[in-house]
């Protein structure tokens, strides 16, 4: 795919996501800005190339959890964050 294609797919499909899910879908707690203003790789494209075009990949976020989550998939930022199992950031979130 050229380059130029590449990037205007992307700019298109960032946000389409951002306004499909307008609230951020990490909510790292302390971090978060609530309001998508990213499109965050569940599975990081720099692991998972094939995926980097795939909506189904794709979840809103804001820029802070974005760079935070960087290339980590959801499980390994939750062990990073010393969450327990199954905790997900977004339900902390709400409740600290």
């Amino acid at each position: 795919m050229a380059e130029h294609h590449h990037d205007r797919v992307w700019t298109e499909l960032s946000l389409q996501v951002r306004a499909e899910e307008p609230l951020c879908r990490i909510r790292i707690p302390g971090v978060c800005t609530t309001i998508s203003t990213a499109a965050d790789h569940i599975l990081p494209s720099s692991r998972y190339p094939h995926l980097e075009l795939e909506r189904s990949n794709l979840q809103g976020a804001c820029r802070p959890c974005n760079r935070a989550k960087s290339d980590l998939t959801m499980d390994e930022l939750i062990e990073k964050l010393g969450l327990d199992d199954g905790e997900r950031p977004a339900l902390a979130f709400f409740t600290s």
